[in-house]
Parts: structure tokens; C-alpha cells; sequence
């Protein structure tokens, strides 16, 4: 897991009835999504431009192989000082958190085809497991929306060592859930001569 928002980033295009950038964080599970006019490296580019002009530039963009993620996509990778890494090709768990993240928007989507900002905003507001949403976990503060809350709510500062220490013992619990299911034991000390 990074260490703060917004350092480690996902992306990947979706297509529901047009086609979608989708750009996820991989501290907060925060994302956004853009329409795409056409499926190229340029317009791809263009849009993590105009986000990273409001968010700032990452420190690492994951992607899949696709062309839009190809030389165009390195050199800028380069002029903006990030380093891209790619997922394995065919294999789609390898970028599990941008993979979830597409089925949240494509339900979002479908179900929402009158307002999509307002759906966005109450899935940018819902509290994680960890009891803070990913709004709070990227900027720090609570939004407002459109439903009451107190004024005193949205003031409150988040403590980001509370959502490591829940987030730390959210992926302890899952590793030993999966641990249990595949019955994965502790492999015995190897010495010098053992045969591996």
C-alpha cells in the first residue's frame, strides 16, 4: 500500500455504451472516470493532463499493454517525471483494484444515466471499511453533498495513521482468510545444501 494519496495510480478503458478512462488511487480507492471522444494515446494523455493539473502527478501510473499505453504514453511518462509500470498481459487480477473499480463505475453508470456527478459524489463519500471515504482519504476533508449533515462534520480533519493501522488489519484479515481456505502453511528453515 503507498505511504499517502494520490502517489500510486491505476488506469484503465472500460466500454459500456461509449468508451471510458477510468483513473483509480490505490491509497484512498478513490477514482474518476472520463468519456472518451476517440480510443488514442493522445486524448488518454490529454485527460491524465487535466487531472494531474488538479490533483498533481503521481509518482507511479499502472496500466494494462494496451496502445493507448504505448510510446507516446512513455515520453510523457517521462516529461512528467512518473514512472509507468504495466500489468500482465491476459491476467486481470494483476490490476485487481482498477478491475473492481470499472465494475463500480459500469454499475454507477447503468444506474444513474440522470445525474452520474451526484452518484459519483455518494460513492466518493461512503465510508471504506476502514470508517473513511475516499474523498476524506485523498482530500483531507469530508464533502459536502446533497444530503443534511451538521456543518461541524464537514470541518473535522482526518487522522491518516487511524486508516493505516485499519487498513493494515483489514489486509492481515484477508491474507489469513486466504491463507485458511488454500491451507497455506509456513515453509520449514532452508539450510545450505537443502535440495529446492
Amino acid at each position: 500500500m503507498p505511504d499517502r494519496p494520490w502517489e500510486k495510480i491505476a488506469v484503465d478503458l472500460f466500454k459500456l455504451d461509449k468508451w471510458y478512462l477510468i483513473v483509480v488511487d490505490y491509497y484512498s480507492r478513490y477514482f474518476e472516470i472520463f468519456e472518451l471522444e476517440r480510443m488514442t494515446e493522445v486524448v488518454v494523455i490529454n485527460k491524465l493532463k487535466e487531472m494531474f493539473a488538479r490533483l498533481g502527478i503521481p509518482e507511479i501510473v499502472r496500466s494494462d499493454n494496451g496502445p493507448q499505453f504505448s510510446t507516446q504514453f512513455k515520453n510523457f511518462a517521462h516529461s512528467y517525471n512518473f514512472t509507468h509500470t504495466t500489468s500482465s498481459p491476459y491476467f486481470a487480477q494483476s490490476n485487481g483494484l482498477v478491475e473492481r473499480a470499472v465494475q463500480t463505475a459500469k454499475q454507477l453508470l447503468k444506474k444513474n444515466n440522470d445525474d452520474i456527478y451526484l452518484a459519483l459524489l455518494a460513492y466518493r463519500s461512503t465510508p471504506l471499511e476502514s470508517g473513511f471515504s475516499p474523498a476524506e482519504l485523498i482530500m483531507s476533508r469530508k464533502l459536502r453533498t446533497n444530503l443534511p449533515q451538521l456543518p461541524s462534520n464537514l470541518n473535522k480533519v482526518i487522522d491518516s495513521s487511524s486508516f493505516v493501522r485499519k487498513e493494515q488489519e483489514r489486509k492481515d484479515k484477508q491474507k489469513q482468510n486466504y491463507d485458511t481456505r488454500h491451507k497455506a502453511k509456513d515453509l520449514s528453515l532452508l539450510k545450505i545444501g537443502d535440495p529446492v
